[in-house]
């Protein structure tokens, strides 16, 4: 993806720097949204998605390794209403929904405007 960034910025500029801001200012910034920026979202929220069902059952298998680890060792320590069984994948949870929280809120199409401008003050 690095690599079709930075030659997408290539002709961007040339696009600026020959042909003026109006006309292929839209078509730039149409090519930058569809072209990259909503397939890099995509695989983004794939890859978010692919991940934290990754973390939540690593984290739960952990957590009930160390959970068997300790009743084994210090059983005798611990009440049984003490060791009532809580959500350990509370915090994995809250985290991936925040994540896709800052994936929802992001705009593609408001991304593709800043890239523009930014394009334009460095042209």
């Amino acid at each position: 993806m690095e690599s079709t960034l930075q030659l997408s910025n290539i002709d961007l500029i040339f696009t600026y720097m020959l042909t003026g801001e109006k006309g292929p200012s839209a078509k730039a910034t149409s090519f930058v949204q569809n072209d990259i920026l909503s397939p890099a979202l995509d695989d983004a929220a794939d890859l978010l998605s692919e991940y934290s069902k990754w973390l939540s059952s690593s984290n739960t298998r952990e957590a009930n390794l160390y959970l068997e680890c300790f009743h084994e060792r210090w059983n005798s320590l611990v009440s049984q209403e003490e060791s009532g069984s809580s959500d350990r994948t509370e915090l994995v949870n809250e985290g991936e929904k925040l994540s896709i929280k800052a994936l929802d809120g992001f705009s593609a199409t408001a991304a593709a405007k800043v890239f523009e401008e930014e394009i334009r003050e460095v042209v």
